[in-house]
């Protein structure tokens, strides 16, 4: 019989050998960089370590530059917001407190030495230095302003407390045809503008009256118009300008819907119409929409809505590629 020995017959003796590396024995924790061999292929624990420690700055940062982006993004749309707001409480107040505009227009009779004199104390003050005045007539433009000898003269009479009379501006000449010719000419109309300045002593003391005068020895009808304006008005072109460029900014930028961008700038433009003493009506408003336009507008809405849903975009971009 044989003899069993102390170990089994598959497996060999082993002998037990302490190794170690760099001095450390192999119960020196994984934890130390030193425990594993130094091989400079090799990525050791350290590097590892410190990458993932990158990744997760890295990280961190992108988070807060994320959070930081929304809250200045929170902080625009704010902004946005209560300029808005302000723009279109500014109006409201605007619309309120100045009203509508209405043309007074007065008929007057005029003949050779017998001048008419309007008032214009209770109609106009120094708030609206700009005075515009409208005229009704056989008027003649200035191109054919040589084929008559007729004319009417329009001048800004002061009448100081003393009852002295002097001329504070004009006079404006405008040529008319005689009264034998008025069925042909017919009746048009003209305008001109004063502008007192400083340097005019405006008082409001004073009483003003408009003069007209003219070399017809017959009587000639005319309507007369006269209203003032803020200083404003002198600048028109600019206040489109810039009410243009608002609207510009609104749509390329995209600050708000291009429908809400279009309703904004028109009441923009009817909010500088109001500051400069020019609001008009709601009948003006109405009749300045192209009402053609409009409608070209809408037809090509409705076939594109049409040929969206029915998937006739999709079928030719399918067929062109």
């Amino acid at each position: 019989m044989i003899k069993q020995s102390g170990y089994h017959v598959n497996y060999a003796p082993v002998r037990q050998i302490r190794t170690s590396y760099r001095g450390n024995d192999e119960r020196t924790p994984l934890i130390n960089g030193n425990c594993l061999p130094s091989n400079p292929h090799m990525p050791s624990y350290n590097t590892l370590n410190n990458s993932n420690s990158d990744s997760l700055k890295s990280d961190s940062i992108y988070e807060m530059d994320v959070e930081e982006r929304a809250k200045n993004g929170s902080k625009l749309k704010f902004l946005k917001t209560i300029l808005l707001a302000a723009l279109i409480i500014y109006t409201l107040i605007s619309f309120i407190f100045i009203r509508e505009k209405h043309e007074a227009w007065n008929n007057v009779a005029v003949q050779q030495n017998a001048p008419v004199f309007v008032d214009l104390s209770e109609s106009l003050d120094l708030m609206f230095p700009v005075w515009k005045l409208k005229a009704r007539s056989t008027f003649v433009s200035n191109e054919y302003a040589n084929l008559t000898d007729y004319e009417v003269r329009f001048s800004i009479i002061r009448i100081t407390e003393d009852n002295v009379k002097s001329v504070m501006k004009g006079p404006w000449i405008a040529p008319i045809a005689p009264n034998f010719l008025s069925l042909e000419v017919g009746s048009h109309e003209v305008e001109h503008t004063f502008v007192v300045n400083k340097e005019d002593h405006y008082d409001d003391d004073d009483h003003y009256q408009l003069r007209i005068e003219t070399n017809l020895e017959e009587s000639a009808g005319i309507s007369i118009n006269i209203s003032g304006f803020s200083e404003l008005s002198l600048d028109g072109i600019l206040l489109a300008s810039a009410v243009l460029i608002f609207l510009y900014v609104l749509i390329i930028f995209e600050v708000v819907n291009r429908t809400l961008a279009a309703m904004i700038g028109a009441t923009a433009a009817i909010t500088c119409l109001t500051l400069i003493r020019d609001r008009p009506s709601l009948e003006k408003v109405v009749s300045w929409l192209d009402v053609e336009t409009l409608c070209l507008l809408f037809g090509m809405m409705v076939l594109v809505a049409i040929l969206c849903e029915t998937g006739f975009f999709d079928y030719v971009s399918v067929l062109t590629h």
